[in-house]
């Protein structure tokens, strides 16, 4: 019975997705050790039809999302020491929203620990205005950063004598020395 079902699923079309072609049985011994080899990648094979027939269906709001990112933090992202600009922001907005919703659980009642939670009320709007400072440091770091490799990029052009309207600015060699270049002007 194993070899005449073993049989059956070599008789599909080569097209088939989920029958690989090389699939012969000769012996039951073939079919116990190479059958689950076979279903596995007949199941690989149906996700990976399914992953992209889905991608087809979805690839409208998958665009949209690429051009809503592109659009509000792209500009952001791609420009050197971006991640962690977008990480830090994401964490401190994180940070604030758990200190904001701390403060608003502590409740002060007016008793001998009204002094110690007056001041975990002050340690948590602290944590707020740092997080907000983080923030903007971050911000102003990659500012610092584009700049500096800017100026740097400019006397490159200088010397190759390339006219302002041709000048690109795109980093094409040594991204990271450049970006360690520009962090070490920076903090001089």
């Amino acid at each position: 019975a194993i070899l005449a079902q073993a049989a059956a699923l070599n008789k599909h079309s080569p097209q088939h997705p989920l029958v690989p072609v090389a699939t012969t049985f000769t012996s039951k011994d073939d079919v116990l050790l190479e059958g689950p080899c076979v279903c596995v990648r007949g199941i690989c094979n149906g996700i990976s039809i399914a992953c992209k027939e889905s991608c087809k269906c979805c690839s409208g709001a998958c665009a949209f999302m690429k051009d809503m990112w592109n659009q509000s933090l792209g500009a952001i992202y791609t420009k050197p020491m971006g991640g962690y600009v977008i990480f830090s922001w994401m964490a401190m907005i994180l940070t604030i929203v758990v200190a904001l919703l701390s403060y608003t659980q502590i409740k002060c009642e007016g008793s001998e620990t009204d002094k110690k939670l007056t001041t975990t009320k002050a340690a948590l709007l602290i944590a707020c205005a740092v997080a907000v400072v983080h923030m903007l440091v971050a911000f102003w770091m990659q500012r610092q950063i584009v700049k500096e490799m800017c100026k740097k990029m400019d006397e490159e052009y200088e010397e190759k004598q390339t006219p302002p309207e041709e000048r690109t600015y795109e980093i094409i060699d040594n991204e990271a020395g450049r970006k360690r270049s520009a962090i070490c002007e920076i903090l001089k």
